[in-house]
């Protein structure tokens, strides 16, 4: 699952971000600059969280397509863009078209708020939450609640950050960040991309059975 590579990759940069800061943290360098370095990690996680959805989604798509399993979103933009169904059937990967027509759609719809992910993830392939999952691989004695609230949190914090440099309104300064709370929700983050991935492959990876016997050599 190319998704779920990707994924572990940008994983790894933001881990090496967090780790960037702690050794600033030792020579003694300017305090915003630290913080900036953290605020860059919970940035560049969200991004590949977003990255992942739609990705992983788009990946099931002509497996869905060929099952008849696509979701009533699906149906509804294509009912909705007649012209762009006649396209698909007409070409000669009509399953991977489909995957591609999708892209475009989720293209337009950021993918960081708990509720959009549920929702795209139930009506595009019929996928059940993740949330109960990722609370159990966070190790942090939480529940799917729980979790939730977290990531919203995290997420309007990015928001503040990429919007307004983390500078609340009103204030002159940007609002205080710890490298073990960045550590704390980073985790949570690279727990529901993983259960996110699970989830899909559940019902739209490859299929198992029995492994072929294999003959045995006569004489």
């Amino acid at each position: 699952m190319n998704a779920r590579r990707n994924f572990r990759r940008t994983r790894d940069r933001v881990n090496r971000l967090i780790q960037l800061n702690r050794r600033l943290s030792a020579r003694g360098r300017p305090l915003q600059e630290n913080s900036d370095v953290l605020r860059a990690a919970v940035v560049l996680c969200l991004g590949a969280l977003d990255a992942l959805v739609v990705d992983s989604i788009v990946e099931a798509i002509p497996e869905a397509s060929k099952r008849g399993k696509l979701g009533e979103r699906v149906a509804g933009w294509l009912e909705k863009d007649g012209g762009q169904a006649l396209k698909i059937l007409a070409h000669p990967n009509p399953h991977r078209a489909m995957a591609e027509f999708v892209a475009e759609k989720l293209s337009l719809t950021t993918f960081q708020r708990t509720a959009i992910i549920e929702d795209n993830l139930k009506a595009v392939l019929g996928i059940q939450p993740p949330w109960a999952s990722a609370a159990k691989n966070a190790e942090d004695s939480m529940n799917a609640t729980q979790l939730r609230e977290q990531l919203d949190q995290f997420s309007d914090r990015r928001n503040q950050i990429a919007h307004k440099g983390d500078v609340k309104t009103g204030s002159r300064a940007p609002e205080t960040i710890s490298r073990d709370w960045v550590e704390r929700q980073v985790r949570y983050v690279w727990a529901t991309g993983e259960a996110i991935c699970d989830e899909i492959a559940k019902v739209y990876g490859p299929k198992r059975g029995r492994p072929k016997l294999t003959s045995r050599p006569t004489g």
